[in-house]
């Protein structure tokens, strides 16, 4: 962060890997913090339709899921829903 900036893409990507760290260790919490500032930076720097900011917004849902805010994790997966057909292809087996 201090030496790239907060929203070069290589630090959102390293974020992003810590973050699922917190995930593989149980650390929810601190994985959606994490992940809610990630999915921001890669929506700001990235834009919406780069298949990395949807693998963030993903992941977030996963994470929302596991801490009970299924209402965020809806939020998340509709976001999803309205792009990946139109990234992927209606075909894609990630689509489906």
């Amino acid at each position: 962060r201090r030496i790239l900036g907060i929203e070069h893409p290589d630090t959102i990507e390293a974020a992003f890997n810590l973050a699922v760290t917190y995930g593989a260790q149980g650390r929810w919490e601190e994985d959606a913090v994490l992940l809610a500032s990630v999915v921001q930076a890669g929506l700001k720097v990235l834009g919406q339709h780069h298949p990395h900011t949807q693998t963030y917004i993903s992941d977030l849902a996963f994470v929302y899921e596991n801490l009970g805010r299924r209402k965020e994790a809806e939020e998340m997966r509709a976001l999803l829903i309205s792009d990946t057909p139109r990234i992927l292809g209606i075909e894609q087996p990630d689509t489906i």
